[in-house]
């Protein structure tokens, strides 16, 4: 499971408010990162790790309501949960 929070800007009202996100899953393991917002996506070598927490530039909501998430530092595309999964 991933878990969110906003934290403003320190610029005033200049750039929106970043997302953070917390990768928290039910099990111990890794989430290879997607190349595209798609769960068929090429997997990326890039990973998260339980408890990582990483900035989101972009959510997509993609096909059987997952969203998708785009890292901010370019390394690639999670996801929230699995259809039928969590």
């Amino acid at each position: 499971a991933l878990g969110a929070e906003e934290s403003p800007s320190g610029d005033g009202d200049v750039e929106p408010p970043r997302r953070w996100w917390r990768f928290d899953p039910p099990e111990e393991r890794k989430l290879n990162l997607r190349a595209e917002p798609r769960l068929d996506g090429d997997r990326l070598e890039a990973h998260l790790l339980p408890g990582d927490i990483f900035e989101v530039a972009e959510e997509v909501r993609g096909a059987d309501d997952v969203l998708f998430l785009r890292l901010a530092d370019g390394r690639g595309w999670a996801f929230d949960g699995l259809p039928g999964v969590g």
